[in-house]
């Protein structure tokens, strides 16, 4: 992925979001043994392996013509000891200027 903070685009937002989440979903198919496009399955997956203070790539959870989402999930242990997993998502988009 490159960085065009204040540069112009190379291609249409729509084409670079795809772009995006292709490379993306790449990505989550690498880490991910048997990886579908059902955001649930792949979590069942990741939790059958990942361990505590680990995080692992779960791949694009979801795509609209303007943005890319993909999530982490991350096991760890509260204060109090008992083991809790999260999911964090992040979306990419971008505008034409």
């Amino acid at each position: 992925m490159i960085s065009l903070e204040n540069a112009p685009l190379p291609a249409t937002p729509e084409a670079m979001i795809k772009d995006t989440c292709n490379q993306l979903r790449a990505q989550g198919e690498q880490m991910v043994a048997n990886a579908t496009s059902d955001a649930k399955t792949r979590a069942e997956e990741v939790l059958k392996t990942i361990k505590v203070n680990e995080t692992k790539f779960m791949g694009v959870v979801g795509e609209d013509p303007l943005a890319c989402y993909a999530a982490v999930l991350q096991k760890l242990t509260t204060e109090t000891g008992a083991e809790k997993t999260h999911t964090h998502r992040r979306a990419w988009t971008t505008r034409d200027r």
